[in-house]
């Protein structure tokens, strides 16, 4: 769960291959004393979607996040804490993002109303310690250690510290490929508009919160964020200004090693472990009435 630091391999390059326009040589008139009929003309194709390096899709999904915070369709807020803003063996939540992530979903869907900035932070600094000394002992982890997100939510299903029947399935694949981001956006989107919802969002090794009321969406990270050094909560008014927020977040923690991965390798589920652009997404839903 370390702040904004990735690492990754590198292979062999994919290329674009350019469509020419889709216009043809006019075909000579056929003679009158011709029987046969003039060919039939293909149907103009479309060029296929520009292939982008990473670093220019990183510019370019930048200025999309800009224009959406200035424009009001985003807007953070910051938290008055952080994960491991409390050291010492039982107040140091340092990577307890596993932790940290469901018990905000679980307190979202379980709030009436949307969830106060005090209860995300009682999850980071007051639940989260306790719990992860327990699942690092159980596993004989060290203090400090990252944990597994599977780990954590059979630990907090087993102690019935969250209820298996929300549980909402799976989400996860390259969080650059529109299809897959798309999936688990869908998913979130197409609960009832008054239900809560909520995922656990797992990617280079940290966990952040996504939130859905009838206000819209949120995102939640319990890393510090600069210039103020705590963690956020970023509104999102609409499902398209979420996902333009996932992939801006993930493009941020692509390492040069990353990039050049990226641009040399086109997604290879054969190959997903080692892909720096894998997520997966827990999801969590909770019916009213």
């Amino acid at each position: 769960s370390a702040p904004f630091s990735p690492s990754a391999p590198a292979s062999a390059p994919i290329t674009s291959v350019p469509i020419a326009p889709a216009s043809e040589p006019s075909q000579p008139s056929p003679s009158p004393s011709s029987s046969a009929p003039a060919p039939a003309r293909p149907p103009a194709l479309s060029p296929p979607k520009r292939w982008q390096s990473c670093s220019a899709m990183e510019r370019e999904t930048t200025a999309k996040w800009d224009q959406l915070l200035t424009s009001g369709k985003a807007s953070i807020d910051y938290l008055n804490t952080f994960q491991g803003r409390r050291p010492g063996m039982n107040t140091d939540s340092t990577n307890g993002c596993a932790v940290i992530a469901p018990l905000i979903g679980y307190r979202h869907i379980k709030t009436t109303g949307r969830l106060p900035n005090s209860h995300i932070e009682h999850v980071v600094d007051k639940d989260c310690p306790p719990i992860l000394n327990r699942i690092r002992a159980k596993h004989a982890l060290p203090h400090g250690a990252f944990i597994v997100p599977a780990d954590v939510h059979d630990y907090l299903f087993d102690e019935g510290l969250m209820d298996p029947a929300i549980f909402g399935g799976v989400h996860g694949g390259s969080v650059l490929e529109d299809e897959h981001i798309d999936a688990l956006i869908q998913t979130l989107k197409d609960f009832p508009a008054n239900d809560d919802a909520a995922a656990a969002f797992f990617f280079h090794e940290h966990v952040t919160a996504v939130l859905k009321s009838k206000d819209g969406y949120e995102f939640v990270d319990s890393l510090p964020h600069s210039p103020v050094g705590m963690g956020v909560r970023i509104l999102c008014t609409t499902p398209a200004t979420l996902k333009v927020c996932l992939q801006w977040y993930c493009l941020q923690k692509f390492s040069p090693n990353n990039q050049a991965y990226i641009d040399r390798n086109a997604w290879n589920e054969d190959r997903a472990e080692v892909d720096p652009r894998i997520f997966q997404a827990y999801v969590w839903h909770q019916p009213q009435g």
